[in-house]
This record gives structure tokens, C-alpha cells and sequence, in this order.
């Protein structure tokens, strides 16, 4: 098994059992990601392409709907 397996493999193993310790303030994904796209900047998708949109907590997520500009 090479480093890099290995590494992943205990990365996931701590993030499960970081997530058991302390839910209250484990980061959540949101099902989001984004990618930086030319003369467009900053282009939210929900197809998996980019990087994952994560928020740190439930006050978070709440103040995220309570900022926005057409909240839902």
C-alpha cells in the first residue's frame, strides 16, 4: 500500500471520529461545490466539479439564509 493510501485512509478514519467527539462544531458539506471560471469568477454547481462548499456549524448555516439577499 503506498504513503498516499495510507494517508487518505487515516485522514478519513480521524474526520469520522473528529465528526463523534464533537458534532456540535464538525464541518457539514452542503452537497455544493465551486469552481473559478473565466470572466465569470466564482460559478456554484451541484455536479461535483471543483471544490466542496463546507460550513462549520448549525449558527453558521443559519446565518448564511439569515445574510442573504434573497433568502428563502
Amino acid at each position: 500500500m503506498s504513503d498516499t493510501i495510507l494517508h487518505v485512509r487515516i485522514a478519513r478514519l480521524m474526520r469520522r471520529w473528529a465528526d463523534r467527539i464533537d458534532r456540535e462544531h464538525a464541518p457539514r458539506a452542503t452537497g455544493y461545490s465551486f469552481t473559478f471560471e473565466p470572466r465569470r469568477g466564482v460559478v456554484f454547481n451541484d455536479a461535483g466539479r471543483g471544490c466542496p462548499v463546507w460550513y462549520l456549524s448549525d449558527d453558521d448555516y443559519a446565518k448564511a439564509h439569515a445574510e442573504a439577499v434573497n433568502p428563502p
